[in-house]
Order: C-alpha cells, then structure tokens, then sequence
C-alpha cells in the first residue's frame, strides 16, 4: 500500500485563491454561522494489479474562512491487514496551508501534522504511538507548497485544480481564458518527510470507456521531480477529469494502479 470553464473556475478560485472576482464577504458573516457549501465528494476506489486493495471517501468543502479536504481510507483486501486512515487539510481563502492531519485510526496509533510556522517555514510534529512525544521538524517551504498524501488522491484532485485555475483568467470581455502550459509546483509529501517537484502537464481530451459509457475526459500527466535521494512512489501519472472538472481516474501505470471514481 501506498502512502500516498467559466463558472467552474469562478467557484473554484473563491475556494483556492480568493481573487476579487469572488465578490465581497458578507459584513454580518462573522454574526452568524454559515454552513459548508460541498465543492466535492466521493469515493475512489484503488486497484492494483487487476484487485481492490483499498478505497478513499472524501470530502472537499467551502466554509466562510477557507476550505477543508477530509478523507478516510480504508484496506479492502482480505489479504491486507485491515488499515484506516483519517486525513484533513485545511486552507487559508487564498490556498495557502493552515493544518494538516494525518491520523492512523488502526492498526496504530500515529500522527502527523503540518502547519506553517511562519511566512518562510514549516515545521512537522510526527507522534508514532500516543504515549510518546512529538518528534518536530522545520522545513524550509512557505505556506503556499501543497500538501500531497500518496495515499490520498482528493489530493491530487486538490493539485490539478490549482494547476487549472492558475492557467485560466478574466479577459477584457470578462469571459474565462484557459491557457494550459506545464507548471511544475512545490509539495510536501508528509509521511517521506520531503520536499518534491510535481510538473503538471495539460494533455488534451481523450476518449475514455467511464460506467460503461465513452465520453471525452480532460487528460493530466503528474510526475514527481524528485531534488533529493527521496524516491517518491507513483511519480509518474495519469488524470482524467470529467466535464465537471472533477477526477474521474488516476492510472499509474508502474505500479499496475488503477483509481476509479465510483
């Protein structure tokens, strides 16, 4: 196991990056409580080598303040020890880091946080069981790198929007533009410890067979720069997006990987 466009973008960049034409906060917000708006939910199923091995439900949600991405994962295969994992990010309006957690529900015990410690750090508290101290460390990576899981693929769901509203603006007729050019963008990979490169490619539309239906799907290559000794898992992948702009499959191809949207 792994430890891994108009109005769309409109809504997209109010959740992520909070640009002006998101409109003004409401003044009497902080008055009263606003429930989540759902900007995405699911499962992912995970397969490896033709097998159900594991699968993630997940949950990305707009709050007044911010945005959360909560996920669970649990193992599915008879022949894997049982293994549940609980992970929640949460982000500043502009996408900037302000928590995230990892948490094993079973068989152990761990934890891991990251949060920003300033404008230029961040610093990891892991706890391997829940009797022992945190062991911290301090990173040199501002709050603007992305959080990715290899385990969570909410994750890379997260990743490619960011790709995709950083490659898209207003023009003069306040219509949305979309120019798609590879981008290679910093992330924190939690339970490596390390810093990586992920370099996004815009692919085209291809046709793919998706419940039981051939439809044309938004096409992302993701591959994992590695600067260090650090061997990411699963450096090399493959994205399908449906014309809702939400992640439909992820194919992994050297690992004999499969992830499917329910």
């Amino acid at each position: 196991m792994r430890r891994m466009v108009s109005q769309w973008v409109r809504s997209f960049t109010c959740v992520m990056l909070a640009v002006s034409i998101c409109g003004a906060a409401d003044k009497n917000s902080d008055k009263k409580v606003v429930a989540p708006t759902s900007v995405d939910t699911g499962t992912f199923t995970i397969i490896v080598s033709g097998r159900k091995v594991a699968s993630e439900t997940f949950h990305v949600d707009q709050h007044p303040d911010g945005s959360t991405i909560s996920s669970e994962l649990k193992t599915d295969d008879p022949g894997l020890n049982k293994a549940i994992q609980d992970s929640e990010m949460s982000m500043q309006p502009n996408g900037l880091l302000k928590k995230y957690t990892w948490k094993e529900v079973t068989p152990g015990k761990s934890q891991i946080v990251v949060e920003p410690q300033d404008e230029q750090f961040m610093v990891s508290h892991v706890t391997e069981t829940p009797s022992t101290p945190a062991k911290d460390t301090v990173h040199a990576l501002a709050p603007g790198t992305s959080i990715m899981d290899e385990n969570f693929y909410s994750h890379m769901e997260v990743l490619t929007w960011k790709y995709m509203a950083f490659g898209c603006k207003l023009n003069a007729q306040g219509q949305t533009e979309c120019k798609w050019l590879p981008l290679r963008m910093p992330i924190f990979v939690p339970h490596q410890q390390q810093f990586a490169i992920a370099e996004m490619t815009y692919k085209g539309m291809t046709k793919l067979n998706y419940n039981g239906k051939e439809a044309e799907f938004k096409t992302f290559s993701l591959v994992l720069e590695d600067p260090s000794d650090f061997k990411a898992e699963g450096g090399n992948c493959l994205l399908w997006f449906n014309d809702q702009n939400k992640l439909v499959r992820v194919l992994i191809a050297s690992d004999n990987m499969e992830v499917l949207r329910d």
